[in-house]
């Protein structure tokens, strides 16, 4: 059972019944990735036009949720977590959207989820004594912050976990494709598009991997976006590089 691929297809029909079409491609793009087994982190506040009450408590979910990933959640109580996931999405678009109803009913779904994942993170941890191996590897989309090529933490989670696979599969290549959101002027984007490519080539290079392996390190900048958007639209999923082991 895939909990952030089905709770991302509902919340995506539901946006696009509502004619919220922008929505409505969020969600169904991370539906999609989860569906990879690629890594989707809920959203950054700093990506949603929240008042300041809305912000202060949707930063402590977001902290709150981090901590319970960082206990073990996914590995010990992965549909909970999964579903605390989507409803922190849900509240999250909704007081965006100024929705109070749907606001209510999004936290409540997260408090509750929350207080079972909560439970059982702490003890949880000390059980797992391997580390969960997914299905299937890659792609690893590593994000970047808004108009910076500093990654999320999120994205660094991401790196490492390419990271350490790629160490442990010496015979791998890798291939980079870098991109960025369509806020700024073309030449500029695709020139942070090149500096992001350049900080993952660094950073892999710094953890053991020699670069005779990057057999292909392209960047797109807005040309290629991931999600498509208008021009001028932020969108957090198009500030990444896109890492695949081949």
């Amino acid at each position: 059972m895939n909990t952030l691929n089905d709770g991302y297809m509902d919340l995506s029909r539901s946006r696009s019944s509502a004619i919220d079409w922008h929505d409505g491609e969020h969600f169904n793009y991370k539906a999609r990735t989860s569906a990879r087994r690629s890594m989707v982190p809920p959203d950054d506040v700093s990506d949603r036009r929240l008042t300041e009450s809305d912000y202060e408590q949707l930063s402590r979910a977001y902290l709150r949720l981090r901590r319970a990933f960082l206990k073990g959640a996914k590995e010990v109580a992965p549909v909970d977590t999964g579903y605390a996931q989507v409803a922190y999405d849900c509240w999250i678009e909704a007081a965006e959207g100024d929705r109070p109803d749907d606001v209510e009913r999004c936290k409540s779904e997260f408090e509750n989820r929350m207080a079972r994942v909560e439970e059982l993170a702490d003890y949880g941890l000390q059980q797992i004594s391997e580390p969960q191996v997914p299905e299937e590897v890659g792609p690893y989309m590593v994000y970047f912050q808004f108009d910076s090529t500093v990654m999320t933490q999120a994205g660094r989670d991401e790196l490492q976990r390419a990271i350490a696979d790629a160490l442990a599969e010496p015979n791998t290549t890798v291939q980079l494709r870098g991109h960025a959101d369509r806020s700024g002027p073309v030449d500029y984007n695709q020139r942070l598009s090149e500096r992001r490519t350049q900080t993952v080539i660094e950073n892999m290079s710094g953890a053991g991997i020699d670069t005779s392996r990057i057999t292909s390190a392209e960047s797109v900048g807005e040309t290629q976006p991931l999600v498509p958007t208008d021009d001028g639209v932020r969108n957090p999923f198009n500030r990444v590089v896109q890492i695949d082991l081949m």
